[in-house]
């Protein structure tokens, strides 16, 4: 190492003079790299000022002397992604010096104090930050607000970090949606954790092969996919039976209205107003009643039929709890009927029940019931209990089962306007419904439109045999 020479207090005038002149010096650099497995030369600041004797070397292990001063050890960490890591250590008769190239345990706490003479109180507060910082003069207009230690990290290191900061961020932001999240949302995450093949789903390679033989023996073989295209399994339509010969037989009423719902059905109102048509309908209805409803009441009596079908007034009554079901919203329907946990308990506290439920939107309750059943998706709640969604798919059902009885209601011959008025939809948006229920929707003329007195200038009618569209197969 290189001797600083100090100038002497009669030489300070011959030097501050001789540097005022002007003169050229030929000099060269050579870099001499350090010596295999050497981890000198170091540069070391000491704060509290230079010790005595500080170039005093360790020799084979020895002990610092007090008389030899320092002596300075270096040392490289061997864990791994920490090869960078060095530490300098200089110890004397009775002060250490520790210096490292990585943050390390804190040796001291610092505090700032200050003394009242008056009182003669001395009160002391932390320093913030717990250490002293060491201001370092820098090249102006440069940027340092950004942390540049991760530029001497490790890439593996750093991925690794990287690793656990995304996991924990993905953490709390699922912990975010269960708790705000919409209920669509919830569902996706739910169904995304579902999905996941980790470590702690997991517990050994054995299951892993298992998980991965099941799921290649679920994969269906081509047969299999075609005849499921095919199958009326998969198909969000009624009950039916395709091998029927009538159009009342290919949806048959006792499998579109359960027995214990047409047992709970209020047949009397419609029963009379088939009976006298003349008379108008509030005699038998009291309230409100739909124009859907309205107009295929008059229908009931036909020719050879004068008292209405049985099984036409039921298709008439269920389609009216079916229109009111289809326009309850399931949040009215969750504020009856799940639960939910207090806001100063533990105790799930329930709604106010299937039966209030059922008596505000004006329906038996094993109506109501059947409909939740068939009709929505449970879902777990926020806080605990339970709450109800209706998925499309749910909602495609149900407008499904509506078509199908307005169709038996008009003996499958049907002006679809008010029904796509009763469901806020279009003429439109309901012709692909009908056709996969297997109806046939034909646009009539100007002068079948007039005649027929159709408002829409549909007709759908259902033929037998049925036949059911191909269903599309995602790729």
């Amino acid at each position: 190492m290189h001797k600083r020479e100090m100038a002497k207090e009669k030489d300070v005038p011959q030097l501050l003079a001789s540097s005022s002149k002007k003169r050229r010096l030929e000099v060269s650099i050579e870099h001499a790299p350090a010596a295999e497995g050497s981890l000198a030369p170091y540069a070391a600041f000491f704060p509290a000022g230079l010790p005595d004797n500080p170039h005093h070397p360790a020799e084979n292990g020895s002990a610092p002397d007090q008389k030899e001063g320092i002596t300075f050890e270096a040392f490289r960490s061997t864990a791994p992604f920490r090869g960078k890591h060095q530490l300098l250590l200089g110890r004397g008769s009775g002060i250490d010096y520790v210096g490292a190239n990585f943050p390390t345990k804190q040796g001291s706490r610092y505090v700032v104090g200050l003394f009242n003479k008056v009182e003669g109180t001395l009160k002391v507060t932390a320093v913030g930050g717990d250490k002293v910082f060491r201001m370092e003069p820098r090249v102006p207009g440069l940027e340092y607000e950004n942390d540049e230690a991760a530029a001497s990290v490790p890439d593996e290191e750093l991925e690794k970090d990287q690793a656990a900061v995304a996991a924990e961020r993905r953490a709390k932001r699922e912990m975010l949606v269960e708790t705000f999240g919409s209920r669509k949302a919830r569902v996706q995450q739910n169904a995304r954790q579902r999905e996941k093949v980790e470590e702690d789903t997991i517990a050994a390679p054995k299951a892993l092969t298992s998980l991965l033989s099941s799921a290649v023996a679920a994969v269906p073989t081509r047969e299999e996919a075609t005849r499921s295209v095919t199958s009326l399994e998969s198909r969000l339509i009624p009950p039916c039976n395709p091998e029927a010969t009538t159009p009342a037989g290919v949806y048959p009423v006792k499998l579109l209205i359960p027995p214990e719902v047409q047992k709970a059905l209020d047949l009397e109102p419609y029963q009379k107003a088939a009976r006298h048509p003349e008379r108008p309908l509030k005699m038998y209805f009291g309230g409100d009643i739909s124009d859907l409803v309205k107009k295929r009441v008059h229908k009931l009596s036909v020719e050879g039929d004068p008292r209405g079908s049985a099984d036409r007034i039921k298709c008439l009554a269920y389609l009216a709890y079916l229109v009111e079901f289809y326009r309850l919203p399931p949040q009215k329907v969750n504020r009856f009927c799940s639960g939910r946990r207090g806001a100063d308990s533990e105790e799930i506290v329930a709604g106010r029940g299937v039966e209030a439920l059922a008596q505000e939107a004006g329906m038996p309750v094993i109506v109501l019931e059947t409909f939740m059943e068939r009709f929505l998706t449970k879902l777990p709640g926020r806080g605990g209990g339970t709450e109800y969604a209706r998925p499309q798919k749910s909602a495609d059902l149900t407008i499904a089962y509506i078509l199908v009885a307005a169709l038996h209601v008009d003996q499958f011959c049907s002006d679809p306007e008010d029904v796509a008025a009763a469901l806020q939809m279009t003429v439109g948006q309901l012709v692909p419904r009908y056709k996969e229920l297997g109806c046939k929707v034909r646009k009539l003329t100007k002068a079948q439109k007039e005649a027929g007195g159709s408002g829409s200038g549909y007709e759908v009618t259902l033929p037998v045999p049925v036949v059911f569209p191909a269903l599309k197969r995602g790729r």
